[in-house]
């Protein structure tokens, strides 16, 4: 059996230099040699009693520029624009917004009711409701008069279950903070249970977009007044120069860490966002592969993000700007992004739940071991920050053969789960190495690319290889 053990593993190792994998060296034999690591790939243990998770939350899965109700100057039927919502459903996503220039009573009523019918929630922007809840002009009337004329435009959407909230601005300057923050209690007082959504700027906006303040006090101030329960801001880190030359913008983890500093602090919950389409003259990269789309979102759950957005899903007008095929394309056609930020929303709720049940504490950096491969400039903004650990109960060592992250968090029982994220640019070919050296643990749980398997660990190690973007959930035990 042994023999053909070790024949069934050779075959293994040969076969699946692309796949998921586990290995080790066993140590203290007194024959080291005789160990070959061939013998322990794909270690599975299904019989080892492993942790148990019951809960069914999923993520929160959101997005930027919605369906439009008229597409190549044709008007859609409520037939049409329902297939839409079915494919906006089958995506993954969980709730939609409106589309771009969208905002009448007559659009929103019929989105709220397409939305219903596939089950998923709607964020709705009325620009008369924006009026009333962003009074920068202070012509609305007093508190009670505005929350009158709240309820009064917002009878016709209550009685909608997708129904999620409004939609009130993107990327204020903090000098709108006291607008907002009244509106934000306004809409609380009038109906507790309906959505108050601002998205604020990342860290690489100009001190005038943020109000003349730094970024810290941008995101400080916008808690301390506006009292949301969330903080939601978007960072577009995939990027490339005029030749087309990848690169990655080097504050990403950092504005991620600053973000999340204060979310805990405040007590709220981080959410994120990922790029879906190219814009500003192709700088910014979009989704061409799964790599991308999963770089975005696993490195954004290691930082305990409780909500990914898309931006965008339907390719926003011209006159929006010059964004290239996003989700679905500006004619209706899905673009090659849709496939692939489908597949990494449905293989990321495979696992959420375990992630729902825990608690973030912090971030482990592991910097590549192959040359030209580590050292990314990102570590060099929060290694020494807040939250950035050393080692942990569960893992005390880990080592990568290209940059990774592993957002630690620890379950309702203490257990530590563990997101772990490819950190190399996703652009990149070949795989990533990782090797985790368990505290006092035999096995770990490891779910990746929507699989779960229980592998048992060899010489205290558990070993496997990441493809470029990808993640993998584990829970050593």
């Amino acid at each position: 059996m042994k023999k053909l053990s070790i024949i069934l593993s050779l075959i293994i190792l040969l076969f699946c230099t692309t796949a998921f994998v586990a290995c080790g060296e066993e140590s203290g034999s007194g024959n080291e040699s005789a160990t070959s690591v061939s013998e322990s790939v794909g270690q599975e243990d299904e019989n080892a009693e492993k942790p148990t998770y019951s809960g069914t939350n999923k993520l929160r899965i959101g997005m930027w520029s919605g369906i439009p109700t008229e597409v190549d100057g044709k008007k859609l039927t409520d037939e049409e624009l329902l297939g839409y919502y079915r494919d906006l459903a089958a995506s993954g996503i969980t709730i939609a917004s409106s589309a771009i220039l969208y905002n009448s009573k007559e659009y929103n009523l019929r989105v709220l009711a397409a939305a219903e019918e596939v089950g998923i929630k709607q964020l709705i922007q009325d620009n008369d409701v924006t009026s009333v809840l962003f009074d920068v002009n202070g012509d609305q009337g007093d508190r009670e008069q505005k929350k009158n004329k709240l309820l009064a435009l917002s009878a016709d959407y209550l009685g909608f279950k997708s129904f999620e909230g409004y939609f009130i601005t993107d990327e204020p300057s903090r000098n709108y903070f006291e607008a907002l923050g009244e509106g934000c209690e306004i809409l609380k007082e009038a109906l507790p249970d309906v959505a108050f959504y601002v998205n604020l700027l990342p860290d690489y906006a100009s001190t005038a977009q943020l109000g003349n303040v730094t970024y810290r006090d941008y995101i400080d101030e916008y808690l301390d007044v506006i009292k949301t329960p969330y903080i939601s801001y978007d960072y577009y880190v995939l990027s490339q120069d005029a030749r087309g030359n990848k690169k990655m913008k080097p504050t990403y983890l950092h504005n991620l860490a600053t973000v999340k500093e204060f979310a805990e602090s405040y007590g709220v919950d981080m959410w994120t966002f990922g790029c879906t389409t190219e814009h500003m003259a192709n700088s910014v990269r979009g989704v061409s592969n799964k790599a991308d789309a999963a770089f975005q979102m696993y490195t954004s759950l290691a930082y305990g993000s409780r909500s990914m957005q898309w931006f965008c899903y339907w390719t926003p007008p011209l006159v929006a700007g010059d964004y290239n095929d996003a989700m679905i394309k500006r004619n209706g056609e899905k673009g090659v992004a849709y496939e692939f930020v489908s597949a990494v929303n449905g293989e990321t709720q495979k696992f959420y739940h375990i992630l729902d049940e825990s608690e973030w504490q912090g971030i482990l950096l592991s910097r590549g071991t192959e040359e030209a491969a580590g050292g990314s400039v990102n570590f060099d903004y929060v290694e020494d920050k807040q939250y950035a650990l050393k080692n942990t109960d569960a893992i005390k060592g880990i080592k990568t053969s290209r940059d990774a992250i592993a957002g630690v968090y620890k379950d309702k029982s203490s257990r530590g789960v563990y997101m772990l994220a490819n950190f190399a640019d996703p652009s990149l070919t070949g795989t990533n190495l990782v090797e985790l050296t368990l505290n006092g643990k035999t096995h770990a749980v490891v779910w990746y690319k929507g699989e779960e398997k229980t592998l048992k660990a060899v010489g205290g190690k558990i070993t496997f290889e990441l493809e470029p973007g990808e993640g993998a959930l584990v829970i050593p035990y």
